[in-house]
C-alpha cells in the first residue's frame, strides 16, 4: 500500500543547469571520531543550461566527511561566473552512499572504484541584478562522482524547486 501526501503541497522542479568539476588535490585530516575528515579543491569547470552558462572558478572545496556506515557527507562552497560576467556563489551539501564498505576501503588506503550518486541541497547567493531571483530559491543537485579514471570527475544536474506563482 502507498500512502499519499497528506498536504499535497503544490511544487515543480526547474532544470537550471548542468555542471561538471573536478578536484585538483586533497587534504587529509585524517580518521577522525566522527569518521574520514578530507577536503578537495576544486579546479575549473563549468555550467550550462537553459539560464545559466558559463565556468566554475578555481579555489572552491568539498569539506567532506567519510563516515564509518559509507556514506560522504559533502559540504561544497564555489563560485560560478556567468557568461555575462555576473559571480554567483554556490553552495550545497548532501550525500553520497559509498557502500557499506567504502569507509573500511579508504582507510585500508584503497580509493574508491565505480560511480556513486550525489543527492545534494543547493543554495545561491548573487549580487548581480539579472539574477537576484536565485537569492529567493531553493535547488536540489542530482549527480554522478566517477572514480572510475582513477581522480574523481563530478557532474550535477541542478534544478530549482518552483511553487505555483504567487505563492511564497
Amino acid at each position: 500500500m502507498t500512502e499519499t501526501s497528506k498536504f499535497d503541497y503544490p511544487f515543480a522542479m526547474e532544470h537550471v543547469c548542468s555542471l561538471s568539476l573536478h578536484t585538483t588535490h586533497r587534504i587529509v585530516t585524517g580518521d577522525t571520531p566522527e569518521g574520514i575528515r578530507f577536503t578537495g579543491f576544486i579546479g575549473e569547470g563549468k555550467f550550462s543550461g537553459p539560464r545559466l552558462r558559463g565556468r566554475i572558478l578555481a579555489g572552491g572545496a568539498d569539506w567532506a566527511l567519510l563516515r564509518k556506515d559509507g556514506v560522504l557527507v559533502a559540504d561544497v562552497k564555489l563560485h560560478l561566473e556567468t557568461d555575462d560576467s555576473a559571480i554567483i556563489q554556490l553552495f550545497y551539501s548532501g550525500l553520497v552512499d559509498m557502500g557499506v564498505d567504502g569507509y573500511n576501503q579508504v582507510q585500508a588506503g584503497s580509493p574508491p572504484k565505480g560511480v556513486f550518486h550525489p543527492r545534494t541541497s543547493i543554495r545561491m547567493l548573487t549580487g548581480a541584478a539579472t539574477y537576484q531571483d536565485l537569492n529567493r530559491s531553493q535547488f536540489i543537485g542530482v549527480g554522478q562522482l566517477d572514480y572510475r579514471a582513477g581522480a574523481p570527475s563530478i557532474s550535477y544536474d541542478v534544478y530549482r524547486i518552483t511553487v505555483p506563482t504567487g505563492e511564497r
